[in-house]
């Protein structure tokens, strides 16, 4: 039954009990109440509806594009069909069109597929009878490790200095990227940037490569390197300057003590401690200098002056340095009397110092064999006796030195300026005159007389005696800075050799007595020079000089 509206039209629908067939004419007829009819036809052509394949699954890697590909779809009737693609789950299919579209990193990413997961991802077929058909699969984006870059491949600085580099990094996903470095710190400057820093302490020792490691918030990871050298700086000496007294040895540390120009250094501080590596010896003295820099010098015992030495320190990394100790040895005081070490003869020595004035000392026997007695300008003491040499400095004025007879220690004299009378004892002794007209008497071993400037008097008395009328570049009318060379010529003098061989071997090459010998030491006053017995070696100015007395050898100047 259908009901017209009022201009008599109606609507229906027709539905058939039995199946048709493709392009079948259909007739239907129409009875109003009153028994009217109306037949009416129509030819329907039916269409099956598309399949739709999605393909897939589809993988890719985070920062990569991907192809879908929905070409497996058809149409059973044959017909055309076109594609539409929802890749964001959100119904519409507006997110790529075609059979097998290729869709972007950064497409997917606007659609908000930045991370690794699965996502679905549809497609709609459509035919041109307007027959539609959508199929579903999944899209599973994997992760991929962040990059990250280094700008200096390699980096060098001195110890002590701020190693730095910079870099890059990123992640083609949405992941959360963090830094490390395998030394020291780093720091994200943000914009996939990075600073890298180091404080170092100790080259070469720290040279090092340094590794950057960049992971992403998936847990993976890449590694950058670079090289990081670290240069030795040589450590730095600094001079010093140390005093002491005459024949007082000096103790300190050319290291660690500060005399006015610092401590010994090193930028790498406790990182490389600095020891001794070599050290010279002093001219005037003898020196022993430890490993950690401490040392001992002991002068020559006539010695008073500037005395130095040089020594090197080192790193440990092949860094060095030299510096100079210079020291500074004061004289005795004036009227002293001291027991002090012999550096010539080993032992002990009695070292006994003048005033400015007229002086008159004496030394002889003392009331035991193991002590002497010394007048000072009639002040009577009693001494140690020295294993060594009795050694008289009388200073400025005229003095008067006396050493008696039995006295058997080896006797240095010194005059110094003025007009002295030096009187040796029983021992090989050196008797220096110095300024002014000077009386030199030898005892009874083989001594060494050097009258210096003025017109002075040598005596040689018994044995074999060297007397120089004039004074030598080895003296300097006094001993100080050339004790060792006059240990020698005594040593040499008072050996076994035979007279002419201890000739011979002192007046021979650049430690001989004749070669030191001031070219114009005897165009001074008149001198009085007299071998008396033995064997004597006598230097003096022909048609100046006078001689007397039993001579073996004779230079003329």
């Amino acid at each position: 039954m259908v009901t017209t509206d009022a201009s008599g039209n109606a609507s229906f629908d027709v539905t058939l009990q039995v199946a048709t067939t493709l392009g079948e004419l259909i007739t239907a007829t129409a009875t109003d109440p009153e028994g009217n009819t109306s037949e009416f036809s129509r030819r329907t052509i039916l269409t099956n509806p598309p399949i739709a394949n999605a393909g897939g699954p589809y993988f890719v890697e985070e920062g990569k594009e991907v192809t879908l590909d929905a070409s497996a779809s058809r149409d059973p009737d044959g017909d055309p069909l076109t594609f539409a693609w929802d890749l964001d789950g959100d119904g519409d299919f507006d997110d790529a069109v075609g059979p097998t579209p290729t869709v972007l990193w950064s497409k997917l990413l606007a659609l908000g597929i930045g991370d690794d997961g699965t996502y679905p991802v549809s497609v709609r077929v459509t035919d041109n009878k307007e027959g539609v058909a959508e199929a579903l699969t999944v899209l599973t984006v994997l992760n991929v490790a962040p990059s990250v870059g280094a700008d200096e491949a390699t980096v060098t600085v001195d110890e002590s200095q701020t190693a730095t580099n910079t870099g890059t990094f990123s992640d083609p996903g949405l992941d959360t990227v963090s830094l490390a470095a395998s030394i020291d710190t780093i720091v994200d400057c943000g914009s996939g940037t990075w600073s890298w820093s180091f404080v170092t302490s100790d080259g070469p020792d720290q040279s090092q490569v340094v590794t950057i490691t960049a992971t992403d918030s998936d847990g993976d990871s890449t590694e950058t390197t670079f090289d990081l050298v670290v240069n030795n700086v040589a450590p730095t000496a600094t001079a010093n300057a140390f005093t002491t007294d005459q024949a007082t040895a000096r103790t300190g540390n050319v290291i660690t003590d500060d005399t006015g120009n610092g401590v010994d250094s090193d930028p790498a501080g406790a990182n490389d401690p600095l020891t001794i590596s070599s050290f010279t010896a002093p001219s005037n003295g003898a020196v022993i200098v430890n490993a950690d820099g401490s040392f001992s010098y002991t002068p020559d015992t006539t010695f008073v002056g500037t005395d130095s030495f040089t020594y090197t320190i080192t790193d440990g990394d092949g860094g060095s340095a030299t510096a100079t100790v210079t020291i500074t040895v004061a004289p005795a005081a004036p009227g002293s009397i001291l027991t002090v070490p012999d550096t010539c003869r080993g032992g002990t020595a009695l070292l006994i110092t003048g005033t400015s004035g007229n002086d008159t000392i004496v030394v002889e026997p003392g009331a035991t064999t193991s002590t002497l007695k010394v007048t000072f300008n009639g002040v009577a003491t009693t001494q140690p006796k020295p294993s060594g040499r009795i050694i008289v400095t009388g200073g400025d004025g005229d003095d008067n030195i006396q050493i008696a007879g039995a006295i058997s220690n080896m006797v240095w004299l010194y005059g110094d300026a003025g007009n002295d009378r030096l009187n040796a004892g029983n021992g090989g002794s050196l008797l220096i005159g110095g300024d002014g007209n000077d009386q030199l008497l030898g005892g009874g071993d083989r001594d060494v007389m050097i009258g210096g400037n003025g017109a002075d008097s040598l005596v040689g008395n018994s044995n074999d005696d060297i007397l120089v009328a004039g004074f030598t570049t080895m003296d300097s009318r006094s001993v100080a800075g050339h004790e060792e060379f006059w240990c020698h010529v005594l040593k040499e003098w008072n050996s076994g050799n035979d007279f002419a061989t201890r000739v011979q071997n002192l007046r021979g090459g650049a430690s001989g007595l004749l070669p030191k010998v001031v070219d114009d030491v005897f165009a001074d006053d008149i001198d009085f020079l007299n071998g008396s017995a033995g064997n004597d070696w006598l230097l003096l100015r022909a048609g100046e000089d006078r001689l007397a007395g039993q001579t073996e050898a004779v230079n003329y100047y």
